[in-house]
């Protein structure tokens, strides 16, 4: 498996793993080759003009230092996955930073794109291979230009980073172990949204059972009192007298 790609541009979010897909693609063996065709069809029709992405063969690791002159864009490193010099925070600052995130947008209901997709990627970038560094190594052995493959391997041959001069989009497909740390964000971010949810159940619960009691002590002071007399006793500051008066429950209660 090819892992998660992290696209820089149209960086949407939801839910992640519920809807992570909003930003996050998986890549697999079986759809990979598909996004490969596609790739590889619009360079297909630039092969009958004298267009330089005709000489480009996408995924072609042989031609991955083969440079090619055609326009692209640099790849913005603050939104595409890489090694950083430091952690943005150390593990604990991380589960606590999750977690409050969680419960602030489970108490708000509403998402905090910037903020989910900024912590997301510092959690998921403490794996993740230099591929800054990847592409600059890449960039010297072509001396500035766009290699054939439109694609970057690491040392041991593995796909890092993608690029499609058509929609300039940069795509880094990610590792095994950038896709294992966005499960372990995933586990803390939706085990925090079941516990709020529990928590208001709890909440919920407890004011209908304090009602049911509440109205259970009513209804039996009620029968208790059901034929009871009660004598009233008016007093009048005006006149200096009072009277009395005679007070029963009936006997029925509509409510009993």
């Amino acid at each position: 498996m090819e892992g998660l790609i992290f696209q820089s541009s149209e960086f949407g979010t939801d839910e992640i793993y519920a809807n992570m897909e909003e930003y996050i693609m998986q890549i697999t063996r079986d759809n990979y080759s598909q996004y490969a065709q596609m790739v590889q069809q619009m360079f297909g029709k630039k092969a009958s003009s004298n267009d330089p992405l005709a000489q480009c063969d996408y995924g072609n690791f042989s031609l991955r230092f083969k440079p090619v002159d055609i326009n692209f864009t640099k790849p913005n490193w603050d939104t595409i996955m890489t090694k950083r010099d430091k952690p943005a925070m150390s593990e604990e600052e991380f589960d606590e930073a999750i977690k409050e995130l969680a419960r602030k947008e489970f108490a708000t209901g509403k998402r905090d794109d910037d903020a989910y997709r900024k912590l997301c990627m510092q959690h998921g970038e403490t794996v993740s291979p230099d591929r800054k560094a990847i592409y600059e190594s890449s960039m010297k052995k072509t001396g500035g230009k766009m290699n054939a493959a439109c694609m970057f391997w690491d040392s041991k041959g593995n796909k890092t980073l993608s690029y499609n001069p058509e929609s300039r989009n940069w795509k880094a497909i990610s590792t095994d172990e950038e896709f294992a740390r966005a499960r372990v964000f995933t586990s803390i971010y939706i085990c925090i949204t079941k516990i709020s949810t529990f928590l208001i159940l709890c909440d919920l619960a407890v004011c209908l059972a304090t009602l049911y009691v509440s109205f259970s002590l009513v209804f039996a002071l009620m029968r208790y009192l059901q034929g009871k007399v009660f004598l009233i006793r008016f007093y009048s500051p005006t006149t200096l007298s009072s009277s009395r008066a005679e007070f029963r429950l009936p006997s029925r209660l509509a409510c009993a």
